[in-house]
């Protein structure tokens, strides 16, 4: 389920924000484009399986 997706990804970048003293603003945008990639290709393959 694609929501579901969504609300993980959304968890792991509140959690790294709640961490961020740990990175730079730039390392945390990097761990942001990084989830929502993983996000949309996910999305790809459920969709893919769907068919």
């Amino acid at each position: 389920d694609g929501r579901i997706t969504i609300t993980i990804a959304q968890d792991s970048i509140v959690s790294m924000q709640k961490t961020a003293g740990y990175f730079t603003e730039q390392e945390l945008w990097q761990a942001v484009d990084l989830a929502y990639s993983i996000r949309d290709k996910l999305r790809d393959v459920l969709l893919k399986s769907l068919v």
